[in-house]
């Protein structure tokens, strides 16, 4: 309903109740004088009632406990606006914390992938010198002294020609292929060797005597007493033979060493040694390729 509040409709009914009272408290001119004449003065008092009017339209105040529950709607509704942002905010990170992990992953492998290629790179220059010093010009004795060369082609554990040179991603070191199984073997053997020094050593004395007596028993007995068995032996933690840093991936077989190694050889008269025959895969097709780095640095 529509609240009228035009000020001239309401001084219009006031006016109207005014001039009905004054109507109604004037008395009539021939009352007047027919009282006159008689000499007395009579004084009749009207009670008039005054009725105030209102218009219809006027539209009644909302109550208190309306607005209130308004207000209170207005609150819950704020609240169920922050719980979707926050819902929709957590949604949209976590995705993002996992793409961020991943992304920190493979930059560690890309780093490790750079230093090995500066580490090729720099044999790689290396290698583009010394060709350069044999096709160079003549020495003033007339001949290039392969001599001069040794510790360049030479393995540092060894000290015999690289035939099967090997590069260590990290520091770039190069040794030959059997020099770095053999080094990596000490390391492998220690570090097995502390793990079975005494596997039962967590088990009770008399629990351990039994099992050391006879192994074969090892698993059922803990089973059966709900040991846990022996932990696993210690990671080898390999290194370089020559500076000791840590060794975390495969060497990379370094071929432009390994012909710069050939031709010095040539020209001293050498020849490179032989390969053992693999009869592994004899009769049942090619054979197969040995993998020189499948004990120590295990393929995923």
């Amino acid at each position: 309903m529509a609240t009228n509040n035009n000020p001239a409709r309401r001084t219009n009914s006031l006016r109207t109740i005014n001039s009905e009272t004054q109507a109604v408290a004037r008395p009539s001119s021939g009352k007047a004088s027919k009282n006159k004449s008689k000499g007395k003065t009579s004084t009749k008092t009207r009670v008039i009632d005054v009725i105030e009017i209102s218009s219809d339209e006027d539209e009644p105040v909302a109550p208190l406990k309306r607005r209130n529950d308004v207000g209170d709607l207005e609150r819950q509704v704020k609240k169920l606006k922050e719980v979707s942002t926050l819902s929709h905010r957590s949604a949209v990170c976590s995705p993002l914390l996992t793409v961020n992990r991943r992304f920190k992953e493979n930059e560690g492998l890309k780093k490790k992938q750079r230093e090995s290629e500066d580490a090729i790179a720099r044999y790689k220059q290396d290698i583009s010198e010394l060709r350069s010093e044999l096709k160079g010009p003549e020495s003033t004795s007339g001949t290039l002294s392969t001599g001069d060369l040794e510790d360049y082609i030479s393995c540092e554990i060894c000290e015999n020609k690289l035939w099967t040179p090997y590069i260590l991603p990290g520091c770039g070191h190069a040794f030959c292929k059997n020099c770095l199984q053999e080094w990596f073997d000490t390391t492998r053997n220690k570090a097995l060797a502390q793990g079975q020094n005494n596997p039962f050593a967590h088990l009770p004395e008399q629990i351990r005597l039994v099992v050391q007596q006879n192994p074969n028993l090892a698993d059922l007995v803990m089973a059966q007493y709900g040991y846990p068995p022996p932990p696993p032996p210690p990671t080898p933690q390999y290194t370089c033979p020559s500076c000791r840093t840590p060794v975390s991936g495969r060497p990379v077989e370094d071929f432009a060493l390994k012909s710069i190694v050939r031709l010095v050889a040539k020209a001293q008269g050498e020849t490179s040694p032989k390969k053992v025959p693999n009869n592994r895969g004899r009769g049942r097709g090619p054979p197969v390729a040995e993998d020189p780095w499948a004990r120590f640095f295990p393929r995923a």
